[in-house]
């Protein structure tokens, strides 16, 4: 089974947007996806005492994953943290002080050609939201087994206890409504609400 990572970074300075009229949604703050195909992607897991906290290396994305707000009481989300150990088949040890990492190298080419815009949203209720608004083309015949991870990072994030740490994911969500056919482009809005992104 081939699964397609792709890291979709929202920057926490976003560009003002007024909400328009004819949209269902009001803007709040808008900014075009990049993509970064030239680069690694670094998963590291954290111990729950924090004694390591690796620096991001320079040709890598990193996605920080938290998997212990059950024995500390943090509020940092650890679902997703869980869920992806799980599915990677990686043991946690909380007694370890040993940072766990995967590292996935760069891929030969792009399978995928992504384009689109990341956007703050809220509804008549106010209540924001994070919308991933994607065109996604791909660029050879992808297996029916192929998922997008949308996966959302703070750059610094400092849980209740003033815990710190860089790049960790918020929300991860998969993604599999979306044509696999070459030159095919499909656009879907990937919505993540304000409670995914707290624990």
């Amino acid at each position: 089974m081939r699964t397609l990572l792709v890291a979709l970074v929202l920057a926490m300075v976003l560009v003002p947007s007024l909400p328009a009229e004819e949209e269902a949604w009001a803007i709040h703050a808008q900014t075009d996806l990049s993509t970064q195909s030239d680069r690694g992607l670094s998963e590291v897991y954290l111990p729950l005492g924090l004694e390591q906290t690796p620096l991001v290396a320079e040709n890598e994305v990193q996605w920080t994953w938290w998997s212990w707000s059950a024995q500390t009481g943090s509020d940092w989300p650890d679902d997703d943290a869980l869920y992806r150990a799980s599915n990677r088949n990686i043991s946690l040890d909380s007694t370890s002080s040993e940072v766990v990492a995967e590292h996935h190298a760069p891929s030969n080419g792009d399978a995928v050609a992504l384009s689109g815009k990341v956007k703050v949203v809220s509804a008549e209720d106010r209540v924001r939201m994070v919308a991933f608004d994607i065109s996604i083309t791909p660029l050879e015949n992808l297996s029916n087994h192929t998922i997008l991870y949308v996966v959302l990072t703070e750059n610094i994030a400092e849980d209740q206890h003033r815990r710190q740490a860089e790049n960790l994911v918020r929300e991860m969500r998969p993604e599999v409504a979306f044509s696999v056919k070459a030159n095919t482009t499909t656009d879907l809005v990937s919505m993540l609400p304000a409670d995914h992104l707290a624990a």
